[in-house]
């Protein structure tokens, strides 16, 4: 657990309470395949899954986030502000830390989905709960489906704040509308701020991002439902290349059409609820 501030997960008593929240739940794709790993290569990847946790979600280190992480899952929640303009800023920082646990991840080949919604939420020392992380799981397990992490269209405190004008500008830069309808974080849009940190930026990510998805299509040519899982990623990952790279580098950063590249991803002018 982390070291978190107190505030509104805790009662002037200092008890536990039950929040109304923004809440992330995400699950990791590919470790049932690490486990089948030698033992060596396997501590190594969890190792180095650990640390990765660690440095995005802040483990250890004060912050207004709760986070709880078991085996493959991580559910992170957020107080909703009262204010509008506070519950903007408060979805655009839960979105962000979602996006880079996603980058850092991705560079590690580790692949996320899951599902961001409000609702009520209980962080004890102990043990988590509420209806906010039942319906982020929902959109996780039900409709994910792809490594994307969905926002969920049914929530009205969701609609409505990313529906405000202040949003406007996040809702351009980090949500994406599926072929299904489905609006997702959008997380390799921020790639090339993330790879600042290399020697070739954006060319460096996108490239192992590449060679990463690859591989997982080639290792999992046989096995059609998680197969078409990395399809996704490499229809997104050329939509993503094509968007933010040059003609002449997001040729060669494209993945070859093995694949059947053919999703069309569009830019989310406004939420609107899904059809039932």
């Amino acid at each position: 657990m982390a070291n978190q501030r107190p505030g509104a997960f805790r009662t002037r008593s200092g008890e536990a309470n039950l929040v109304v929240c923004l809440v992330a739940f995400m699950d990791l794709l590919g470790v049932k395949a690490m486990t089948k790993l030698p033992h060596r290569e396997e501590l190594a990847r969890l190792r180095s899954l650990d640390a990765t946790m660690r440095d995005v979600l802040a483990i250890g280190k004060p912050t207004s986030f709760r986070t709880s992480t078991f085996s493959d899952s991580i559910a992170i929640a957020l107080p909703l502000p009262r204010r509008a303009t506070d519950q903007a800023t408060a979805l655009r920082q839960l979105l962000l830390r979602c996006a880079d646990l996603q980058l850092s991840l991705a560079s590690k080949g580790f692949f996320l989905r899951g599902g961001v919604t409000v609702g009520r939420y209980f962080h004890a020392e102990y043990m988590v709960y509420g209806a906010g992380l039942v319906d982020a799981w929902m959109l996780e397990d039900k409709k994910a489906v792809n490594p994307r992490i969905l926002v969920d269209r049914d929530c009205d405190e969701i609609r409505e704040i990313v529906n405000q004008p202040r949003f406007s500008r996040q809702r351009r830069e980090l949500l994406t509308r599926d072929h299904d309808g489905s609006v997702f974080l959008d997380y390799l849009a921020s790639a090339p701020v993330f790879a600042q940190l290399s020697d070739n930026p954006s060319l460096d990510f996108f490239s192992n991002h590449k060679n990463v998805i690859v591989e997982r299509l080639a290792a999992h040519k046989d096995d059609a439902a998680t197969w078409q899982k990395y399809r996704w990623a490499a229809e997104y990952h050329n939509a993503a290349v094509a968007t933010v790279m040059g003609p002449t580098e997001a040729k060669s950063l494209t993945i070859g059409d093995g694949a059947g590249i053919a999703r069309k991803f569009e830019i989310v002018e406004k939420l609107e609820p899904s059809a039932h």
